[in-house]
């Protein structure tokens, strides 16, 4: 490529591209934030040190052993910390940015693959999750790497290779559904494809695209066999979905009436619109788009497809087969499947060859996303989540090795950040799915031990757990000896010591 007077080639271009997108995710690093990473965190390490026996009455994402046991294999090989957490994370990120560029040159040319690499170093979305623990960025990589995968094989002539192809698709998409449940939606850009293929371009439909399901097969008979081994329960993954998942759903999302017209066509694009994640985004995305259909520009038909049936999928779709169970639409890393097409997208539409795009709007889309990204990224409330609790975890490790109580999510927390080498105990807990809260411990019970009233942790407690706080909250024992605060100076976090 050639940038001014020099010229450059595409793989220097790219390893620079990957260089900045390495130094922008460490130095805004986010770490452990204290939600729905803690399952994965907490079972990671179980595995890690060879005790990962399930039953039905653990977290579904426990279950996730494409996420799981790479997190697993970093905590043996680097030790307990939250750069072992999300390295897995990492590295799938940055993989991310070479797997978008070989999707650019695969759906259009290199020019507009380079652009897409260089606009996920920057995307806030990628960027903030890439040093975090959720599952979301391997499944969306995985997805992506099957839609990869098969337009080789669309686009391939030897059989041979198109039967590779679509062998690994199938694979990739088990792959991707070993990390998160959702993956699975892949399979439905996939068959709205083909359709469009049999009705508008008059093909017909391939033997060998039964390769796919036979790659996917195997994926799922190696999670059977999995769920039996560490459960003697084979679909032991589908029940924790139907336990948890669906009481989730009901108990605490409560979508029904206005809620549920509000999740169906409000939620989604205004989270896409207003969160920082998405930055300006997918304001240039909407743009993409609208270029696209006006202009009719059929190259970009396959990209646009696949963005908008899973875009659909996400907001509309179902869980169940049986009932309209709707995804949840809480949080961004919901949506990271969209990331690979929407990018694509934008990068076609800039990099158009017109003197309107090439002279004003790809300059100024370039510097406006990558400046105003990068401030995003670092108002990034996330990367703030869990600072009282590493202080405290800090604290705790000066103090001598009697017990530590405190609530479930403090638990969890400090039990991590002190290498899971105290003995950290819970006096109270939410009863998730299910609404409501349950004391496990009585004060009056609590006797040589530390003890730690994390009212920030339930200050952020979403109203709709109806948790009830525990007695404690509100009343310390007159007896119990005040060591520390931590935090605001209304509420915050206090340790004491109960004789």
């Amino acid at each position: 490529m050639n940038i001014g007077r020099w010229k450059i080639s595409n793989r220097i271009l790219l390893l620079w591209i990957v260089i900045f997108g390495i130094l922008l995710r460490l130095y805004f690093e986010v770490g452990v934030i204290g939600s729905g990473d803690f399952p994965h965190i907490v079972y990671s390490y179980k595995a890690s040190v060879g005790d990962l026996s399930l039953s039905i009455g653990d977290p579904q994402t426990s279950a996730r052993v494409g996420f799981v046991y790479p997190v697993a294999l970093f905590y043996r090989l680097l030790g307990v910390s939250e750069f072992s957490a999300y390295l897995f994370s990492l590295i799938i990120s940055l993989a991310s940015i070479l797997l978008i560029y070989h999707l650019g040159k695969l759906f259009f040319n290199k020019k507009i693959g380079l652009m897409a690499a260089f606009l996920l170093s920057f995307f806030p979305l990628n960027v903030n999750y890439a040093t975090q623990a959720y599952p979301d960025l391997a499944q969306a990589f995985f997805t992506g790497l099957a839609v990869y995968f098969f337009f080789l094989g669309e686009k391939g002539s030897k059989q041979f290779y198109q039967a590779l192809w679509y062998l690994l698709t199938g694979l990739s998409i088990g792959v991707s559904v070993l990390t998160k449940e959702s993956g699975i939606i892949a399979f439905f850009f996939l068959g709205v494809f083909v359709f469009y293929k049999l009705i508008f371009r008059k093909e017909r439909i391939r033997a060998s695209y039964v390769l796919v399901f036979v790659g996917f097969a195997a994926t799922v008979v190696f999670q059977l066999i999995h769920n039996f081994v560490v459960s003697g329960d084979m679909l032991l993954r589908y029940h924790m979905i139907d336990r948890v998942y669906y009481g989730a759903i009901g108990n605490l999302y409560n979508y029904t009436g206005f809620k549920l017209i509000e999740r169906l066509f409000i939620h989604v694009p205004y989270l896409m619109l207003t969160n920082v994640n998405f930055g300006f985004f997918t304001v240039f995305l909407l743009m993409a788009l609208v270029y696209v259909a006006v202009f009719r520009r059929k190259e970009a038909t396959a990209v646009s497809l696949w963005f908008i049936t899973l875009f659909l999928y996400l907001n509309f779709g179902s869980t169940s087969l049986t009932s309209y169970v709707l995804l949840p639409g809480g949080t961004p890393r919901y949506l990271e499947m969209l990331t690979f097409p929407g990018l694509l997208l934008i990068a076609f539409f800039i990099s158009e060859e017109g003197p309107l795009v090439r002279k004003c709007i790809a300059p100024f889309a370039v510097v406006f996303l990558l400046l105003t990204s990068v401030a995003f990224i670092h108002l990034n409330p996330d990367r703030h989540a869990l600072d009282a609790e590493r202080e405290l975890s800090a604290f705790i490790g000066t103090l001598d090795k009697k017990p530590v109580y405190a609530d479930a999510g403090t638990q969890a927390a400090i039990s991590f950040f002190t290498g899971y080498k105290r003995d950290i105990r819970s006096f109270w807990k939410t009863n998730y799915p299910e609404t409501g809260s349950t004391e496990l411990v009585r004060a009056e019970n609590i006797e040589g031990a530390y003890v730690i009233v994390n009212k920030e942790y339930f200050g952020r407690i979403p109203e709709n757990y109806k948790a009830a706080r525990p007695g404690i909250y509100y009343n310390v024992p007159k007896d119990w000896v005040f060591i520390k605060h931590i935090g605001e100076k209304e509420g915050g976090i206090q340790v004491y010591y109960a004789p």
